[in-house]
């Protein structure tokens, strides 16, 4: 089954997690999970990655949004 699994964590602020996670394209079984290390909060409603992580697994791209910074 596709996905984001954690495997270890060092927890820091209040449902936020950094760790290494196993992510996966469960459309595309074909193509091997991708170890990484990376930050997660846990009341995210959206997920950010790089460009080339989304290659490696195949995603296909829904919306893009661009950053402002101030």
């Amino acid at each position: 089954m596709g996905g984001i699994h954690q495997q270890a964590d060092d927890r820091g602020a209040k449902g936020l997690f950094r760790g290494t996670f196993s992510l996966s394209n469960p459309t595309r079984p074909d193509l091997a999970p991708l170890e990484v290390s990376a930050l997660a909060d846990s009341g995210a409603v959206h997920l950010c990655m790089p460009e080339h992580l989304a290659i490696q697994l195949g995603l296909a791209e829904l919306e893009r949004r661009e950053v402002v910074l101030q």
